[in-house]
């Protein structure tokens, strides 16, 4: 990553820490369950962001996307990470059989 990327990505972690009231526990539940994979910095107004739970950063009637975008002063483009979680597959399923 680069200084940039770095950067933005800092910008959300502070945005989700102010919109949740600085509940760092809240924060860094949300931030995991979103599970974002990538920040990409497409111009100097616009980023896209991968990750697995597109709906908990769009958050309801896109209140949390819109927040964000303000807070960025940028436009983001969401794209769904449907790339294989090795994690998925590192618990067992079923746990009577072991």
């Amino acid at each position: 990553m680069n200084q940039n990327q770095i950067e933005i990505v800092e910008k959300i972690g502070e945005f989700f820490l102010e919109f949740n009231g600085k509940n760092y526990e809240k924060t860094e539940r949300i931030l995991r369950n979103m599970e974002i994979t990538r920040v990409d910095l497409l111009s100097k107004s616009k980023i896209m962001i991968l990750l697995r739970r597109p709906g908990l950063l769009i958050g309801p009637k896109g209140q949390t996307i819109d927040g964000l975008s303000k807070h960025l002063k940028m436009e983001i483009q969401i794209v769904e990470d449907t790339q294989t979680n090795l994690y998925d597959y590192l618990i067992p399923r079923v746990w009577s059989e072991y």
